[in-house]
């Protein structure tokens, strides 16, 4: 076993396994899943605290021969849609790196088909007072919250992601005392880094329904509008345009999981992302099973599409172990080629390929 866990924000790393503790068994459990699909596996397990550990550790796994790999916990949007970054310590592009060094990446596509809205233009605002409407005659998309909850929310629109000039904002409104409460404060007038992004956090003062806006602030009307709640249950919802960060990859050697409950392999679990990305490409790449047993999550399960993930981690590694000689981006049309599919047409925004299946042992 490979052990590389950062113990603070300096790039200082450890090689104990208890360095890896974060108070969360959510990595343990991906771990159980890996072992249980597939038990000969040899692992490589990383905790990195910033993207220059996630550089080093993706360049350290290249070094070792590591195969196959996930990555967990990048969500926030780090391009313009097309599965590709600007930043050359995104996410996405650190998956690149691994990719072109022999790693196959498996991800999961997230959990917020009822988290997203996701629009294309024309966009309405009936009342001209600059808020777009997520449906007739409302431009407040509404969340139910406890006091003390916290909500963070990202919005992202077309444009380019060096110097922006399309302004768009983030509001919230308390409905009970009737008053904005918060409202993002970044802004694209066309200067170099400025990015169509905003993203907004806040802490629900009381029991209620909250309203999240968004308002146009300056600039023509982009071609698409993307808004995620980190959460489930926006008023308005699309279901489509809810890959999240980096599922929404370009690269051909990167597999975008859905999820599907054991028990009901036939119907695509009600949270789980789906597509199409912002560019139009199809997401996810294929489905698995979630919400199995887990010594860790016991008596609870580990359901999710982190749960579906690690189903295909181990049968990548089972792939790879059959045919040695394939590269990244031959294990994952290996996986999409077995897939059952659920829908047409082949593939789709709800199962991608279809379901994840391998064939009998010895057969190509």
């Amino acid at each position: 076993m490979g052990i590389r866990c950062y113990t603070d924000a300096g790039g200082v790393f450890s090689s104990a396994l208890k360095d890896c503790e974060n108070g969360d068994v959510h990595g343990t459990a991906t771990t159980e899943t890996i072992i249980d699909t597939a038990p000969g596996v040899s692992l490589y397990i990383a905790r990195v605290r910033n993207k220059r550990d996630l550089r080093d550790t993706v360049n350290w796994m290249v070094e070792e021969g590591v195969s196959v790999a996930t990555l967990y916990g990048f969500g926030r949007f780090e391009g313009p849609g097309d599965g590709t970054s600007p930043d050359p310590l995104s996410a996405l592009g650190l998956m690149d790196l691994g990719v072109n060094g022999g790693i196959m990446f498996v991800v999961p596509a997230g959990n917020f088909a009822t988290g997203t809205w996701f629009k294309r233009a024309p966009f309405s605002d009936a009342d001209g007072d600059t808020f777009i409407d997520f449906a007739s005659n409302n431009d407040g998309n509404a969340i139910s919250l406890e006091e003390g909850d916290r909500a963070s929310f990202q919005l992202r629109w077309d444009d380019t992601w060096a110097a922006a000039s399309r302004n768009l904002e983030l509001h919230i409104w308390d409905t009970a005392a009737q008053q904005h409460i918060a409202h993002s404060r970044s802004e694209q007038s066309g200067r170099a880094g400025d990015v169509p992004y905003e993203t907004l956090r806040f802490q629900a003062p009381r029991d209620g329904v909250y309203e999240v806006a968004i308002s146009s602030q300056d600039g023509d009307v982009p071609e698409w509008i993307q808004l995620l709640y980190w959460g489930q249950g926006l008023e308005h919802h699309t279901e489509s345009g809810s890959i999240i960060n980096p599922a929404e990859s370009a690269n051909p050697s990167v597999l975008t999981v859905g999820a599907a409950h054991w028990e009901d392999i036939h119907t695509i679990a009600w949270y789980s992302s789906r597509g199409p990305t912002p560019d139009g490409r199809i997401k996810p790449d294929i489905v698995g099973p979630t919400c199995g047993e887990s010594a860790s999550f016991h008596p609870r399960r580990y359901c999710g599409t982190s749960g579906s993930t690690p189903h295909l981690v181990g049968m990548a590694a089972l792939v790879k172990q059959r045919f040695p000689h394939y590269g990244p981006e031959q294990v994952a049309e290996y996986l999409k080629d077995h897939a059952e599919q659920r829908q047409t047409p082949d593939p789709n925004n709800t199962w991608g390929h279809g379901f994840a299946v391998l064939p009998p042992p010895n057969t190509d």
